[in-house]
C-alpha cells in the first residue's frame, strides 16, 4: 500500500525570510506570497525561479517556510522533488 508523505522540499533561511518579509512590508504587498517555480532549462537541466505574487490558484500548494508563505504549482513540486532532495533559499 502506498503512503503519502508530507515532505517540505523547499526551505527558507531566517535571513531570507526576513528579507522577503521586509520587501513585502516596504512595498505594502498584503496577501502576497513567494512563488517558487521551475522553468525549462535545456541541456543543462531545469531553471528555478522566484516571484512575489498574489495570484494563488486551486492547483497550487501553499506552505509556511520560516514565516514566509510559499506557493508552488503541483507540477513544479514534482520537478523540484525529482531534481534535488532539498533546496535552501538564502540571502
Amino acid at each position: 500500500m502506498l503512503e503519502e508523505l508530507d515532505v517540505q522540499t523547499v526551505t527558507v533561511s531566517p535571513a531570507a525570510s526576513n528579507a522577503v518579509n521586509n520587501i513585502l512590508t516596504e512595498r505594502k504587498l498584503d496577501g502576497y506570497a513567494l512563488r517558487v517555480f521551475v522553468s525549462g532549462g535545456g541541456c543543462c537541466g531545469v531553471n528555478f525561479g522566484m516571484a512575489l505574487e498574489n495570484n494563488i490558484r486551486d492547483q497550487d500548494i501553499t506552505l509556511d517556510a520560516n514565516g514566509v508563505k510559499l506557493v508552488v504549482l503541483v507540477v513544479d513540486e514534482v520537478s523540484i522533488d525529482s531534481t534535488c532532495a532539498a533546496h535552501t533559499l538564502t540571502s
